[in-house]
């Protein structure tokens, strides 16, 4: 017997190109949303233990000295501000996303309204699954070294522990792309928290592990083939626009730079968005399809899914 999470791979690519965006307005709702949630891909940290040369070690020793002061701890205070509003505003999209790819509806204030407790949960979850591994290894850090060391004793000092960031950054990165791709799900369905949600959706996960390990190997294959796509959508871009702006820069040098900058610019950035959209629509349906095959009371896409297995269009369709 097959395992669903190879059926899968045909029937969400079905769905992607049969549902995807219609019209500039969809497109760009659809571009921004997907640029702002979290990615289900599944992907692996790699660590490594470098030898700096002393030379080198001083030299950056030097830099890093200048970078300890106030306004250093700004700077990164301000980072991770930018960066905890980044998580918390895709947690409130992740409904709306999902809510699109079941119905092609663009529901974002009623999603808002209806689970923001539920959004807000998600945020902190994240923040919290993201942030331990960060504040564990500095307390290993500051405890080896201790206080008021050199900058690069830090910055080698966490080269020491790379086995430790390599097994936390795998274990977070499995835990959030599985919370991504079928607790949220769980969460819209069931109605429950993040935690609840992953209570209800542990058993289904142990149950069927072999199911879950295809689709983990698949997911993160496809993720690596999905960069490799908007890589490649950047570079063909880059030359359309390069093409015509050197033949430009015969005539007018100056014109010519503009129009590189500014024209290829913004088309750079719309092909990589669309790429990337279609990329998160693909990995998308293959984690709902997958859930819906899986456990029918988890089928949060159930109509697109059997229309797709079937060869039959979607209610929303007609």
């Amino acid at each position: 017997m097959a395992l669903h999470a190879l059926e899968a791979i045909d029937d969400a690519l079905t769905a992607t190109l049969r549902y995807r965006p219609q019209g500039l307005r969809e497109w760009v709702w659809v571009g921004i949303v997907a640029t702002a949630v979290a990615s289900p891909g599944i992907g692996l940290s790699v660590g490594s233990n470098p030898d700096i040369p002393e030379e080198s070690s001083d030299q950056l020793n030097e830099l890093l000295a200048v970078a300890t002061g106030e306004a250093a701890i700004a700077a990164v205070a301000a980072l991770a501000a930018v960066w905890a509003l980044f998580v918390i505003a895709g947690a409130f999209l992740e409904f709306p996303f999902i809510r699109w790819l079941r119905d092609g509806e663009a529901a974002i204030a009623e999603e808002t309204r209806q689970r923001w407790r539920q959004a807000l949960g998600l945020a902190v979850f994240r923040l919290v699954l993201q942030a331990v591994p960060v504040a564990t290894i500095g307390w290993l850090v500051v405890s080896a070294v201790g206080d008021g060391a050199q900058p690069i004793a830090y910055v080698l000092a966490v080269s020491d522990y790379w086995l430790w960031l390599l097994a936390t950054g795998t274990l977070v990165g499995v835990v959030g792309a599985l919370t991504t791709a079928f607790v949220v799900p769980t969460m819209a369905l069931s109605d429950r928290g993040v935690l609840g949600a992953w209570r209800r959706f542990w058993p289904t996960l142990t149950g069927s592990l072999t199911e879950f390990l295809a689709y983990a190997v698949a997911a993160t294959v496809f993720a690596y083939i999905g960069g490799l796509m908007v890589v490649v959508a950047a570079i063909v871009t880059f030359v359309v626009v390069a093409i015509p702006g050197l033949l430009l820069a015969m005539v007018a040098p100056m014109l010519s730079v503009t129009v590189l900058a500014v024209g290829g610019g913004a088309l750079m950035t719309v092909a990589v968005i669309a790429v990337y959209a279609i990329v998160q629509m693909y990995l998308r349906y293959y984690a709902l399809f997958v859930l819906g095959y899986v456990d029918g009371d988890l089928d949060y896409a159930a109509e697109r899914r059997q229309a797709v297995r079937n060869g039959e269009s979607s209610a929303d369709e007609a």
